[in-house]
Protein backbone atom coordinates (compact mmCIF):
# COMPACT_ATOMS: atom_id res chain seq x y z
CA UNK A 1 0.00 0.00 0.00
CA UNK A 2 2.42 2.84 -1.24
CA UNK A 3 -0.18 5.44 -2.37
CA UNK A 4 -2.46 5.04 0.67
CA UNK A 5 -3.34 8.30 1.34
CA UNK A 6 -4.22 8.96 -2.72
CA UNK A 7 -7.43 8.24 -3.41
CA UNK A 8 -7.97 5.26 -5.48
CA UNK A 9 -7.26 5.30 -9.34
CA UNK A 10 -5.03 8.88 -8.81
CA UNK A 11 -1.76 6.55 -9.53
CA UNK A 12 -3.36 4.97 -12.67
CA UNK A 13 -4.27 8.38 -14.06
CA UNK A 14 -1.18 10.05 -13.35
CA UNK A 15 -0.02 7.54 -15.47
CA UNK A 16 -2.26 7.42 -18.34
CA UNK A 17 -1.77 11.33 -18.82
CA UNK A 18 1.55 10.74 -19.11
CA UNK A 19 1.24 8.31 -21.59
CA UNK A 20 -1.28 10.48 -23.88
CA UNK A 21 1.10 13.71 -23.45
CA UNK A 22 3.84 11.59 -24.57
CA UNK A 23 2.23 10.16 -27.15
CA UNK A 24 1.12 13.63 -28.59
CA UNK A 25 4.54 13.50 -30.37
CA UNK A 26 3.98 11.90 -34.19
CA UNK A 27 6.67 9.97 -35.30
CA UNK A 28 7.67 12.84 -37.66
CA UNK A 29 7.96 15.27 -34.56
CA UNK A 30 10.42 12.22 -33.12
CA UNK A 31 12.39 12.03 -36.38
CA UNK A 32 12.68 15.80 -37.28
CA UNK A 33 14.49 15.99 -33.17
CA UNK A 34 16.39 13.15 -34.50
CA UNK A 35 17.88 14.62 -37.31
CA UNK A 36 18.52 18.01 -35.48
CA UNK A 37 20.31 16.25 -32.77
CA UNK A 38 22.07 14.30 -35.55
CA UNK A 39 23.35 17.01 -37.08
CA UNK A 40 24.23 19.22 -34.70
CA UNK A 41 26.44 15.91 -33.42
CA UNK A 42 28.34 15.75 -36.90
CA UNK A 43 28.47 19.45 -37.23
CA UNK A 44 30.67 19.00 -33.66
CA UNK A 45 32.32 16.52 -34.49
CA UNK A 46 33.63 17.60 -38.24
CA UNK A 47 34.94 21.08 -36.30
CA UNK A 48 36.67 19.20 -33.74
CA UNK A 49 38.39 17.56 -36.69
CA UNK A 50 38.93 20.55 -38.67
CA UNK A 51 40.62 22.04 -35.73
CA UNK A 52 42.92 19.02 -35.11
CA UNK A 53 43.73 18.84 -38.68
CA UNK A 54 44.77 22.57 -38.07
CA UNK A 55 46.87 22.40 -35.54
CA UNK A 56 48.56 19.35 -36.98
CA UNK A 57 49.60 21.50 -39.99
CA UNK A 58 50.23 24.67 -37.75
CA UNK A 59 52.91 22.11 -36.19
CA UNK A 60 54.35 20.80 -39.21
CA UNK A 61 54.90 24.53 -40.82
CA UNK A 62 56.57 25.21 -37.75
CA UNK A 63 58.99 22.62 -37.67
CA UNK A 64 59.75 23.32 -40.77
CA UNK A 65 60.29 26.84 -40.01
CA UNK A 66 62.58 26.31 -36.91
CA UNK A 67 64.53 23.78 -39.13
CA UNK A 68 64.99 26.27 -41.92
CA UNK A 69 66.22 28.73 -39.71
CA UNK A 70 68.69 26.46 -37.53
CA UNK A 71 69.93 25.02 -41.75
CA UNK A 72 70.09 28.94 -42.52
CA UNK A 73 72.08 30.16 -39.12
CA UNK A 74 74.44 27.14 -39.45
CA UNK A 75 75.54 28.78 -43.10
CA UNK A 76 75.82 32.15 -41.83
CA UNK A 77 77.50 32.25 -38.89
CA UNK A 78 78.20 31.49 -35.00
CA UNK A 79 76.13 34.43 -34.14
CA UNK A 80 73.15 33.53 -36.16
CA UNK A 81 72.85 30.10 -34.42
CA UNK A 82 73.54 31.09 -30.68
CA UNK A 83 70.46 33.39 -31.83
CA UNK A 84 68.43 30.41 -32.91
CA UNK A 85 69.80 28.19 -30.42
CA UNK A 86 68.89 31.11 -27.91
CA UNK A 87 65.57 31.19 -29.27
CA UNK A 88 64.83 27.49 -28.24
CA UNK A 89 63.14 24.95 -30.21
CA UNK A 90 59.46 23.79 -30.15
CA UNK A 91 58.13 20.41 -28.79
CA UNK A 92 57.01 17.87 -31.03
Amino acid sequence: MKYESAPKGAQESTTTSLIVAESALTFEDRHAAYLVGFGDGMNHRLRLDAEDRARALLATWANESRDMATRYAARVGPAWSALIAECGGLDD
